[in-house]
């Protein structure tokens, strides 16, 4: 019998793991792998750099051999020879290291990246991986940033958690567009 599983880059399907009589292989969905900027949806270790191209991208028409997906995954879990290694192996439940069980357990997550996995295909960047707080952190501090300049200032307001409110009305608008320094109180905002 074999599983699946769905490796992102944050949110997007990028590829899937499909393990079958104790070999787990890797298959891209490229269209989906194509979307993500900077070539990040080819994972380095899983696609060599194409030192022929001159930015150095990774070559996407190939395909990641049984060796070269165990050490990727080998590098997104806790090295073999780690102080305290069988404490933790304790605490996943597990009772000898596989690298590959490891990631089963921790989705695959390392502080480095945004890549993880799992069987579902529903789970979600933010209730799986760490950083995904620190995005939401950053994101909020950009969005703040662009309302604090000068047009966007006047035609947007920010809640204390970071949403932007957009005027609820034409008129609303207008009236910041003319720099109208007295909105009335009926002027709303979403």
């Amino acid at each position: 019998m074999s599983k699946k599983y769905y490796i992102r880059y944050k949110d997007t399907i990028i590829g899937t793991f499909l393990e079958r009589n104790g070999l787990v292989t890797y298959h891209p969905v490229h269209d989906s792998a194509e979307s993500i900027p900077s070539s990040l949806g080819y994972p380095l270790g899983l696609f060599p750099l194409d030192y022929d191209s001159k930015n150095l991208k990774p070559k996407k028409e190939h395909r990641p051999t049984i060796k070269q997906v165990e050490h990727w995954i080998s590098e997104r879990v806790f090295p073999f020879e780690r102080e305290g290694g069988d404490k933790l192996l304790e605490n996943l439940g597990l009772e000898y290291y596989d690298p590959w069980e490891i990631a089963k357990k921790t989705n695959g997550v390392t502080p480095q990246d945004y890549y993880w996995f799992s069987e579902d295909p529903n789970d979600k960047f933010e209730k799986v991986h760490p950083r995904a707080e620190e995005l939401r952190d950053s994101d909020r501090a950009r969005l703040k940033d662009m309302v604090e300049s000068k047009f966007l200032s006047r035609s947007l307001k920010l809640t204390p958690k970071g949403r932007a409110l957009l005027p609820k009305s034409m008129t609303t608008f207008r009236k910041i567009k003319n720099n109208e320094k007295d909105l009335d109180e009926e002027d709303e905002f979403l």
